[in-house]
C-alpha cells in the first residue's frame, strides 16, 4: 500500500489509431510494469465486457479473474470495430479498504480516454484511495432508491438479497441506459449487507448474450434467454422470475426494513465486526451472514432476559471474539445461573477460558458467586469453585481461595446442622484428597472443630476427623483433639489404649505391637499418616517402650509414601530424637534397622551415614563387620528409591569415608533393587572399581554377588569391566563348594564372545583350582574339564600338577627357594667334579667345626635327618629321570626348553619352566673359574639347616605331585601356560628382579642333580652299609657329592646328645 492508497496495475486494450482512424485487431496497447502478456491475456478472456452505446462512461464491471482475484474493467464504444477497454487488476486489500463503499471503486472509471498509434508504452500504476463506510444518510438513501426501483416490494428486495448471499446470479432487464441509475440498484442491495460482506460482490452494468461474463448482478439485454438457475428481475416490476432462493439473514433484514430503514442500518452496523470475523476465517457469505443474524438474536434475547440455551451461550462465549466486555458479562451471568441450578461443568468451564486474566470479568464472576453463597447456595458454590481451582487451567488467586474456604465452612456447618454424618465424612474425605488440598489448610482447624460434635456420634466420621487432625494440627493441638472423650470413644479401641499409655493413665503395661495395631485399625489411606503422627506423640511423651519393631517398621513404610514427603521434617526429627546411644540400645535390632530406612527414604544421607557409624560402633564390633555389611546390603535393597536418589546416597557414603566392604554391599543392594537398570550403569562401574581395588571384599562376600556384577558387564559386553570382575571370583567361589563350582562353570560359558575374554575365563579357572585342596581340586578340575572342553581339562590338569609341584607357593616365593636349591647343589656338586682334587677328611672336619652359630640338640638332629632326606630326594629325582630317559638327547632337551616337547619327569618339568623364563634358550651348566675345596662355603650352621629344609620341601612337593612310581606325560605348552598365569600375578618390578635367576636355576637343577648322581654308590643311602658307617663316623673321605652329604649327616648325628 502506497502512502496515500493502493497501487493498481492496469492496461488498455483496443485498436491502434492509423491514419486518423482505428484499425487492426484489438490488442494490448499500453500497460504498467506489473502487467505481463499472460496476465493481460487472462484478464481479457475473463472480462470481455461489451460497451454500452451512447454513454460517455460506457459500461463497468467488477469480476473475479483466474490469474488475479479481482478485475475492474471499463468498456466504451469509440466507433471502431472493437470496444476500447481499460483493465485494472484490483488487489483484495485495496477492495477491502473501500469499507463496502461502491463509490470508491467507481472512482477508477474514466471519462477521457487516450489514443495510441503504437504499442509498448509503459504506464504508471493507478492509485486506489481507501474509503469510509457510507454514512447512515447515504445508506438510507440507497435503500429508499432500491425501494423506489422495486415499487416498495419488500419481497422482491428479500429475494434479490438472498440471491446475492447464496451466490445466485441476478439478471436485471429493462434498466434505464443511464449508468448512475443502474449503479443505484447495486448500491441499494449492498446497503442491506454489513460492510465486510459487501467486499467481493461482483457486477456488470451491461452484458449481452454473446459475451460470457461471470458477475453476480448483471444488467442484460432484452434478448438474453432465461436460465433456470438464475433470478431475473425486470426494472420497476413488483415481482421476480426464475430461481428464488431463501435466506435467514435476508428474511431478518426484510423484517427490519418493514419497520424502519434505520433499524437495518443499526443491524448492519452491529453485525459488521461479526460478519467480518466470520468472513476472514473462511466462511462463505451465506454462513457468515447467517451466523451474524443468529448472534444478534441471541444478544437481544439475553439483554431482554429471554430464554437461551446454555450450550448456545457457551459456544458463542467461547468462540466469538467480537463480543464486547459488556456482552461478555451478560453471557457469563447467564451461564452462572445455569451452573448454580444444574451443577454442570461442560459449559461453565468455558468461563475460565474467557475470564481468566481479565480482572473485571473475574470480579463479576466472584461477585455473583458471593451473592449465591449468601443466598444459601453454599453447596453449589463450593462444588463450582472447587472444580475451577482444581482444574489445571482454572481460576487461581487469593480471592478464589477465600471463596472456596468460605463455601467449605458453610457447607460443613450445614451438614452438621442436618446431622448428616455420612455427607460430612465424604465432604472431609474429599477435602483431604483434593488436588488443591493446600488451599484448605488455613480453615482445616475450623472444619475439624465444626465436625467434632457430630463425629462423637459416628465412628467413620470420627476416624476421618482424627486423621484430618493428624494431617494438619501441631502436636499440642492434636493432643487436645485426642483428649476429646466423645471422639476417642468412636475410634478403634486400640487408640484409647495407646492414648492412655501416652498420657500416663494406663493401669497396665502396653501389649506388644500396640502402636502398629492402632495404625492397622485405621483405613488403608490414613495408615501412613497415623503412623507418623502417633509416633511423634509417643516420642514427645517419652514412652519409648511403645516403639517396638512392629511400630518402627510401620513408620519406615510410612516414610516411603507420599506422606513421607509431607512430613519429612517430622520424620527427620524422630530419627534425631532416637539417635542417642542410650535410646539406640533400648531399641531392638529391627527397630534400629527401620530408623536407617527412614533416613535413607527421606534423603537424609549425611545423617544416615552418621547413624550407621553409631550402630556399627555399638552393635557390630570387629568380628561382626560382615554382619553389618550384610545389613547395609539389605537396607539398600529393601528401601525403594529412584536411581538418582540411590546415586546420591552412595556418593555420600564415599564422601564420608565409609568402609569399602560396607560401601560395596550398599552398591550391590542399590543395583539389585533397580534390577541392574541402564540408569545405574555408572554405579556398576564404581562398584567394580571399589571391589577391584579392595580385594578383601571379593575374598569375603558370597560369589553370587560377584556373579551378578559379572553378568551385568557380560550382558553389555563390557570387556574391560567383565575381565576385572571375573578375576576376583575364584577366591569366593573356592569357599563355596558345589555352589562355587557352578559359579565358575557359568563364568566360563559367559565369557565367550571373543578370544581375549575366553582367555580370561580360563585364567579364572586356573586360579580357582589352585585355591582348592588336593582332593577337592582334582574333583573340580575333572568336573570342569568334563562339562566345558578337552582344552579346559588339559589346562587344569597342568595347573593342578604345577600347583602341587610348587607346593602351593606363589611363583615369587618359589623363586627364592629355587635359587637356594640351585646354589647349594652348585656349590656342593662342583666341589667334587674334579676327582683329582677332592677335599680331605681333615679339611672337611675343619670346615664342619668352624661352622658359625651354635645349634640346639634338636636342630642338630633335624639337620642330620634332613641331609639323609635330601639324599633320598635327589636320588629319587635322578632315578625317575633315568628310568624314562636312559640317555639324554640334546634334541629332547631343546624341545622341552622351547616349549614344544613333552615332560615325563620332574627334571623335564624344571627344564620346561626354565625355558619359559629363558624365552626358549638353552643355558649350559658351567662351573665358576674358582672352585674351592670347601663345599659349604661360608655358610653358618643355622643357614645350612634352613637351606636343607628348603631343599627338601621343594623336592618333596615335586615328588608328591609326580611320584616316581607313576608315569605321566604333560605337554610343555600346558606347563608354560600355567607358569605364564602365575608369572602374571607378580608386579613388573618383581618379574625383572627374578627372571634371570629363574631362567638359570630351573635349567641348572636338572643338570646338577644328574651330575651329582652320575656315579655314586647306592650303598651310601643304606643305613647299615659299611660305606655308610664309615662316612657317618667321618673316618672316610667322600669321593662324590652324595658321599659328602652322608659325611655331613654323620657329623651332626654324632653330636646329638
Amino acid at each position: 500500500m502506497a502512502a496515500t492508497g493502493f497501487a493498481v496495475e492496469h492496461f488498455y486494450h483496443g485498436q491502434l489509431l492509423m491514419g486518423g482512424r482505428l484499425a487492426g485487431e484489438a490488442r494490448q496497447l499500453a500497460s504498467s510494469r506489473g502487467i505481463s502478456p499472460e496476465l493481460a491475456a487472462d484478464a481479457v478472456k475473463d472480462a470481455p465486457l461489451p460497451a454500452l452505446a451512447d454513454n460517455q462512461v460506457g459500461s463497468l464491471a467488477l469480476v473475479r479473474g483466474r490469474s488475479t482475484p479481482f478485475i475492474f474493467v471499463q468498456s466504451v464504444d469509440r466507433g471502431g470495430q472493437y470496444p476500447f477497454r481499460h483493465y485494472l487488476l484490483v488487489p483484495p486489500d485495496g477492495l477491502r479498504a473501500l469499507s463496502g463503499n461502491l463509490r470508491g471503486v467507481l472512482a477508477l472509471a474514466q471519462t477521457q480516454f487516450p489514443t495510441y498509434e503504437m504499442t509498448g508504452q509503459t504506464l504508471p500504476p493507478v492509485t486506489l484511495l481507501p474509503s469510509t463506510t457510507p454514512t447512515a444518510a447515504q445508506q438510507e438513501q440507497a435503500m429508499l432508491n432500491l425501494m423506489t426501483i422495486t415499487s416498495d416490494r419488500l419481497n422482491v428486495i428479500e429475494i434479490m438479497l438472498a440471491a446475492i448471499i447464496k451466490g445466485v446470479p441476478i439478471y436485471v432487464r429493462g434498466a434505464p441506459p443511464e449508468l448512475p441509475k443502474r449503479i443505484t440498484l447495486i448500491e441499494g442491495l449492498l446497503s442491506l449487507l454489513p460492510p465486510p460482506a459487501r467486499y467481493g460482490v461482483t457486477f456488470a452494468t451491461h452484458t449481452t448474450s454473446d459475451v460470457p461474463l461471470d458477475a453476480q448482478v448483471r444488467f442484460v439485454a432484452d434478448d438474453m434467454p432465461l436460465s433456470p438457475d438464475v433470478l431475473e428481475y425486470t426494472w420497476g416490476e413488483p415481482a421476480t422470475r426464475g430461481f428464488k432462493p431463501e435466506d435467514d439473514y435476508a428474511r431478518y433484514i426484510r423484517s427490519q426494513l418493514r419497520l424502519d430503514t434505520g433499524l437495518v442500518i443499526e443491524a448492519t452496523s452491529a453485525l459488521t465486526p461479526v460478519a467480518g470475523w466470520r468472513l476472514k476465517r473462511g466462511d462463505s457469505m451465506t454462513d457468515a451472514l447467517a451466523y451474524s443474524s443468529y448472534r444478534l438474536r441471541v444478544d437481544e434475547s439475553l439483554l431482554n432476559h429471554q430464554p437461551v440455551g446454555a450450550n448456545e451461550a457457551a459456544r458463542i462465549l467461547a468462540e466469538d471474539p467480537t463480543l464486547s466486555d459488556e456482552l461478555r458479562v451478560v453471557y457469563i451471568n447467564h451461564l452462572l445461573a445455569f451452573a448454580l441450578v444444574l451443577d454442570e461443568d461442560e459449559n461453565t468451564d468455558l468461563l475460565t477460558v474467557v475470564a481468566k486474566g481479565q480482572p473485571e470479568l473475574e470480579r463479576a464472576i466472584i461477585e455473583a458467586m458471593r451473592k449465591a453463597l449468601v443466598s444459601g447456595k453454599h453447596e453449589m458454590v463450593y462444588r463450582r469453585v472447587m472444580h475451577w481451582l482444581a482444574s489445571p487451567g482454572g481460576f487461581k488467586g487469593m480471592y478464589w481461595i477465600d471463596l472456596l474456604q468460605r463455601s467449605a465452612l458453610a457447607n460443613a456447618q450445614a451438614l452438621v446442622n442436618t446431622g448428616d454424618a455420612v455427607g460430612l465424612n465424604q465432604f472431609l474425605a474429599d477435602v483431604r484428597a483434593a488436588p488443591n488440598a493446600a488451599d484448605f489448610v488455613p480453615v482445616l482447624p475450623q472444619l475439624i472443630e465444626t465436625a467434632i460434635p457430630l463425629a462423637s456420634r459416628d465412628r467413620n466420621l470420627a476416624e476421618t476427623v482424627f486423621a484430618l487432625a493428624a494431617t494438619v494440627l501441631p502436636a499440642e493441638q492434636l493432643q487436645r483433639v485426642a483428649a476429646q472423650p466423645g471422639l476417642v470413644a468412636q475410634l478403634p479401641q486400640s487408640v484409647g489404649v495407646l492414648l492412655a499409655q501416652v498420657s500416663g493413665k494406663a493401669l497396665a503395661a502396653a501389649p506388644d505391637g500396640l502402636l502398629a495395631r492402632v495404625v492397622a485399625d485405621f483405613g488403608g489411606h490414613w495408615r501412613p499418616l497415623i503412623a507418623i503422627r502417633l509416633t511423634e506423640l509417643v516420642t514427645l511423651s517419652g514412652s519409648y517402650e511403645l516403639l517396638d519393631s512392629a511400630a518402627m517398621e510401620t513408620l519406615a513404610n510410612a516414610a516411603q509414601t507420599p506422606f513421607g514427603e509431607t512430613y519429612d521434617s517430622t520424620l527427620r526429627w524422630l530419627a534425631r530424637s532416637l539417635s542417642t546411644d542410650d535410646l539406640q540400645q533400648i531399641l531392638d535390632p529391627p527397630a534400629r534397622f527401620s530408623l536407617l530406612q527412614i533416613l535413607l527414604a527421606r534423603g537424609a544421607y549425611p545423617e544416615l551415614v552418621q547413624m550407621m557409624a553409631q550402630q556399627q560402633r555399638l552393635f557390630f564390633p570387629g568380628d561382626k563387620q560382615l554382619q553389618f555389611a550384610n545389613m547395609t546390603h539389605r537396607l539398600f535393597l529393601e528401601t525403594p528409591l529412584s536411581p538418582d536418589q540411590l546415586s546420591e546416597a552412595l556418593a555420600t557414603m564415599t564422601e564420608r569415608n565409609v568402609k569399602p566392604m560396607t560401601q560395596a554391599m550398599a552398591y550391590f543392594g542399590a543395583l539389585q533393587q533397580q534390577h541392574w537398570s541402564p540408569e545405574m550403569a555408572s554405579r556398576a562401574t564404581e562398584l567394580t572399581t571399589l571391589v577391584f581395588n579392595n580385594r578383601l571384599i571379593a575374598e569375603t562376600i558370597a560369589p553370587e554377588f560377584l556373579a551378578e556384577l559379572l553378568n551385568y558387564h557380560v550382558e553389555r559386553q563390557d570387556q574391560a569391566q567383565a575381565q576385572r570382575v571375573a578375576g576376583l571370583m575364584p577366591a569366593p567361589a573356592a569357599r563355596k563348594g558345589e555352589t562355587g563350582l557352578q559359579v565358575m562353570i557359568t563364568l566360563y560359558r559367559q565369557l565367550s564372545w571373543n578370544n581375549e575374554v575366553q582367555a580370561t575365563a580360563l585364567e579364572c579357572l586356573r586360579k580357582y583350582v589352585r585355591r582348592l585342596s588336593g582332593a577337592a581340586g582334582a574333583s573340580a578340575a575333572n568336573r570342569l574339564g568334563r562339562e566345558l572342553s578337552d582344552e579346559v581339562r588339559v589346562t587344569l590338569d597342568a595347573t593342578r600338577t604345577m600347583h602341587q609341584v610348587l607346593g602351593g607357593e606363589q611363583i615369587g616365593d618359589y623363586a627364592y627357594t629355587l635359587h637356594t636349591v640351585a646354589q647349594f647343589l652348585y656349590d656342593t656338586g662342583f666341589s667334587y667334579r674334579d676327582k683329582n682334587n677332592l677335599p680331605s677328611v681333615n679339611s672337611l672336619m675343619s670346615d664342619m667345626d668352624s661352622l658359625s652359630g651354635n645349634l640346639s640338640n634338636d636342630e642338630r638332629q633335624s639337620l642330620a635327618a634332613g641331609m639323609l632326606e635330601m639324599m633320598d630326594n635327589i636320588a629319587a629325582l635322578a632315578a625317575q629321570h633315568r628310568s624314562v630317559r636312559s640317555r639324554e638327547a640334546n634334541e629332547q632337551i631343546d624341545a622341552l626348553v622351547n616349549g614344544s616337547g613333552t615332560a615325563s619327569t620332574i627334571l623335564d618339568v624344571f627344564r620346561v619352566m626354565g625355558g619359559y623364563f629363558a624365552r626358549g634358550k638353552r643355558l649350559a651348566l658351567k662351573p665358576d673359574q674358582l672352585i674351592t675345596l670347601h663345599p659349604l662355603g661360608d655358610r653358618a650352621s643355622h643357614n645350612l639347616l634352613r637351606e636343607v629344609e628348603q631343599i627338601n620341601r621343594l623336592m618333596a612337593s615335586a615328588l608328591r605331585a609326580l611320584p616316581p612310581d607313576h608315569k605321566f606325560s604333560i605337554g610343555a605348552a600346558a606347563i608354560q601356560g600355567d607358569i605364564e598365569s602365575l608369572w602374571g600375578d607378580l608386579s613388573l618390578v618383581e618379574r625383572r628382579t627374578l627372571v634371570r635367576d629363574l631362567a638359570i636355576d630351573l635349567q641348572r637343577i636338572p643338570d646338577l642333580i644328574l651330575m651329582i648322581t652320575e656315579r655314586y654308590d647306592g650303598k651310601v643311602l643304606q643305613y647299615d652299609s659299611g660305606l655308610a658307617r664309615k662316612l657317618d663316623s667321618n673316618r672316610q673321605r667322600p669321593e662324590n657329592t652324595m658321599e659328602f652329604y652322608r659325611f655331613v649327616h654323620g657329623y651332626f648325628a654324632q653330636r646329638v646328645r
